[in-house]
């Protein structure tokens, strides 16, 4: 129900085109952020929403703000990272060639990376990183985020985190009920004692962990959870399926955070199992401190400080 006519600027090679569905999904994902986006994340609206779209018939650049042509990637990608202009850029597959295969999905999904173009447009972003003392000095990239040698095969942080992480999905699931303050001081415990056991680098690339890939997590969650609600309000925003979809694609959302919670396997999963842990936490942050969002851009990169 959305025109998208207007939503591109000029593409980077004559030869590829978005078609006609790329369009629609698209501009789904672009008014969900204006609509309701500044509600979640302070002046998320304003953000760039650079992309490189990844077709069959090759790359595609869609609002560049500064020229490039698109280098080369798989096109099963999902990602979002600055490329050779300096511009953060969600680098994205079309649907056929990614996880999220259906519409909604794909645009929860580049939702999601434009949230991660957010975080990456905040000023104090690089200050913030350098500050968190993670990288090695011989390395001049990011793959450290991905490689950090955290100790998830050690038996006694894996315990520990097991409980945590159980606790967690005990307390986000007792929102709403008398259960709550309970729940949550039980999971603050586990948490503090997980903490506890980490070196204070290790506990720092969590917690960075958390913050970025988790809260990008609770994001997708969050704002498809508003577009609906939102289409409540104003029918004209949404087409009804459009709505449905979006409140079932939030529910699942949650739904997929839980389980993973309760039956996490740091060792297997790895860093990956951090994403459920910091949607978790933001989860039960909106309903422990709801200012949290406001002071979410801190140099310590740790949703812990809200608590």
């Amino acid at each position: 129900m959305i025109a998208s006519a207007t939503l591109f600027g000029a593409l980077a090679t004559a030869a590829a085109s978005p078609s006609p569905e790329d369009r629609r999904d698209i501009a789904l994902s672009r008014a969900i952020v204006r609509r309701v986006g500044d509600r979640i994340w302070p002046n998320w609206s304003k953000t760039p929403f650079a992309i490189d779209l990844l077709t069959a018939r090759g790359p595609v650049a869609i609002d560049f703000p500064k020229p490039l042509a698109p280098p080369s990637f798989p096109r099963q990608l999902e990602a979002a990272f600055p490329l050779a202009n300096g511009v953060p850029t969600i680098v994205i597959g079309e649907r056929q060639f990614t996880a999220a295969k259906t519409p909604t999905r794909w645009s929860v999904t580049l939702i999601h990376e434009h949230f991660h173009q957010w975080q990456y447009s905040w000023p104090a972003y690089q200050a913030a990183i350098t500050g968190l003392a993670l990288a090695p000095k011989s390395e001049k990239n990011a793959m450290w985020m991905l490689n950090y040698p955290f100790p998830y095969e050690e038996p006694r942080i894996d315990r520990l985190y097991n409980r945590m992480a159980t606790s967690l999905a005990a307390a986000v699931t007792a929102i709403g009920s008398g259960h709550f303050k309970t729940r949550l001081v039980a999971y603050l415990g586990a948490r503090g004692a997980f903490r506890r056991a980490l070196k204070p680098n290790d506990y720092r690339y969590f917690a960075f962990q958390c913050w970025q890939e988790g809260v990008a997590r609770y994001t997708e969650i969050t704002v498809a959870r508003s577009a609906a609600e939102e289409h409540k309000s104003d029918s004209a925003f949404l087409t009804d399926t459009e709505a449905r979809a979006l409140l079932q694609d939030s529910t699942a959302t949650y739904a997929s955070v839980v389980k993973r919670l309760r039956s996490n396997s740091l060792a297997s999963e790895q860093r990956t199992d951090f994403y459920a842990l910091g949607a978790g936490e933001a989860l039960l942050l909106d309903e422990a401190n709801p200012q949290w969002r406001r002071g979410y851009l801190d140099k310590r990169m740790d949703l812990g400080l809200y608590f």
